[in-house]
């Protein structure tokens, strides 16, 4: 219980560029899971389907999928991208970007929410969760002040996933750093 007050109330601050533009997210965790056990699991049942909604620039589906294979536990779990938003089940991430204002991970999960897109411009935001069916595991917003741009986009995901996938999960070249 202490660790996921701690971990819904914990903001993130990482620095985006020298230019003192931050990335600031936090996590919503509705329950106490394994979720490093719960995503290890999904990958063993194939591609973790992704939708990508409100696109803040035309290269997000790709930067989200190479974003997220930093969380491929040494390949054994994939991300793929899903046709025509349409979900017909099981495990999946969702990504919202630009909406007016942070979709609760439920609201994700079930596609109920009303989209409120913002114009893309000196500051844009991203909501996500991983989902088994319409029920969230975890769920994460996350915002910057810099400009919206591939490397812009990039460190938002990967700070927002870092706060989706928190138990110990290792990005694939962590073996590179070590040495």
């Amino acid at each position: 219980m202490l660790r996921r007050t701690l971990l819904a109330a914990t903001w993130a601050l990482l620095a985006v560029s020298p230019a003192a533009a931050l990335v600031m997210v936090v996590g919503d965790l509705p329950q106490e899971r394994d979720i490093r056990s719960e995503l290890l699991f999904a990958g063993s049942r194939g591609p973790i389907p992704t939708v990508i909604r409100g696109q803040a620039e035309p290269d997000a589906p790709v930067t989200v999928l190479a974003t997220l294979a930093h969380w491929s536990e040494n390949g054994r779990v994939n991300f793929a991208p899903i046709e025509n938003n349409v979900v017909r089940g099981g495990y999946f991430v969702v990504f919202a970007f630009n909406q007016g204002r942070r979709i609760q991970g439920g609201e994700l999960c079930t596609g109920n929410y009303t989209p409120e897109m913002i114009q893309p411009g000196p500051a844009f935001n991203v909501s996500a969760a991983f989902c088994l069916y319409g029920y969230p595991l975890t769920a994460a917003f996350g915002t910057t002040s810099a400009a919206t741009g591939q490397e812009t986009t990039a460190k938002l995901v990967s700070a927002v996933a870092s706060t989706l996938f928190p138990r110990g999960t290792i990005p694939l070249n962590s073996a590179d750093k070590a040495g």
